[in-house]
């Protein structure tokens, strides 16, 4: 990898969005923070908020992704050192009903 230790990663699903304004926070980062973005939460569509905020990306850096795996980082809230409230967005089954059915089958 050509990453060095001071850079940030973020660690996301495919389908969350952090807000653009959220991520000026992360200048803010020292080297054995994880900061957490929230998202809120649409299903269907995007009329359809499921919940206001959930738990979404996360943001550290490599010097500690490293030493660490995804897993632990996503997975152990006892990690995160700030919350971001700035809302993303996390769509979940979203592009109609075949796209669901695919989603599910696989």
């Amino acid at each position: 990898t050509e990453c060095t230790d001071d850079d940030v990663i973020l660690i996301s699903d495919v389908d969350e969005f952090p807000h653009p304004e959220s991520l000026s926070e992360l200048t803010k980062m020292k080297e054995n923070d994880v900061f957490e973005l929230r998202h809120r939460f649409f299903y269907y569509k995007l009329n359809l908020l499921k919940s206001e905020y959930i738990t979404g990306t996360k943001s550290v850096k490599y010097g500690l992704l490293k030493n660490n795996t995804i897993y632990t980082i996503r997975k152990n809230h006892k990690l995160v050192t700030k919350i971001v409230d700035k809302y993303g967005w996390h769509l979940s089954f979203m592009g109609g009903i075949d796209r669901i059915i695919s989603k599910i089958e696989s």
